[in-house]
């Protein structure tokens, strides 16, 4: 199953049923295509589903700081020591949630691999286990041109935490691209104030649009890459945070 550990949840506010009920569904969806690939022939969309709705959390919980520190206002840049702080504690958090369950995992795969006794199974897995811990799997299944749905030699137990590792190194650059916007929102002419839309949501939009043509492009000429590589991904979780950005409806 590619989704292989907890997703940005920190909020703060009350309790989206709606939200819980899509990730279910998503879930649902991509362990019965696992199991049965005919009987849900679409099912691993949910990997998109979730991408898109930890983009949407992330953003909510980053911009509400934001908000309520008042990091940015009219007047300039202030309290940026809370917000290195804010950043460091979410960081922090985000560690104590995954490492133990990814260690555990990723040390229990790798032992039950080298009983095995077959060399190239453990070269393989060892490799890969250490670029899940790092979050760097999905490069490197890029890299050896792997095909997730296929049958390959280059293919090992850990090869789901690919999108754990898109999660997380979207998780590193997205608050500080977050905090540009802010400034960048500030100047932006009072044309987007009368669409109650902040000006900052430029950012967000731009990256949004430049990901996916990058991914539709990639898909074209590089399939196997596009599948993995993080620009062409990014563009679901960022698209979350453009839905987080807009007013409510």
């Amino acid at each position: 199953m590619e989704i292989v550990a907890e997703r940005e949840t920190d909020v703060r506010s009350v309790k989206r049923i709606d939200i819980q009920a899509m990730r279910a569904l998503a879930v649902i969806a991509v362990v019965v295509f696992h199991l049965w690939p005919n009987f849900v022939p679409g099912g691993f969309t949910g990997v998109d589903i979730f991408f898109v709705i930890s983009g949407f959390l992330m953003t909510t919980t980053i911009i509400k700081h934001i908000g309520q520190e008042k990091v940015f206002d009219q007047k300039g840049f202030r309290k940026v020591v809370t917000t290195i702080a804010f950043l460091g504690n979410f960081y922090a958090r985000r560690i104590r949630r995954l490492a133990p369950a990814a260690l555990v995992t990723l040390g229990s795969v790798l032992m039950a691999v080298f009983v095995s006794g077959q060399y190239y199974l453990q070269s393989q897995t060892a490799e890969q286990v250490f670029s899940s811990a790092v979050f760097i799997q999905n490069w490197t299944l890029a890299d050896k041109a792997v095909d997730y749905l296929g049958q390959t030699d280059s293919g090992t137990a850990v090869q789901h935490f690919w999108s754990l590792s898109i999660e997380e190194q979207f998780y590193l650059i997205w608050p500080l691209l977050l905090l540009v916007a802010s400034i960048i929102g500030i100047v932006i002419p009072t044309l987007f104030k009368k669409l109650k839309v902040s000006g900052a949501i430029i950012v967000p939009v731009i990256i949004t649009v430049a990901s996916f043509a990058y991914g539709y492009y990639s898909t074209i000429t590089e399939p196997a890459a596009a599948y993995f590589v993080t620009p062409a991904r990014l563009w679901e979780l960022s698209f979350g945070g453009v839905i987080a950005m807009l007013p409510p409806i």
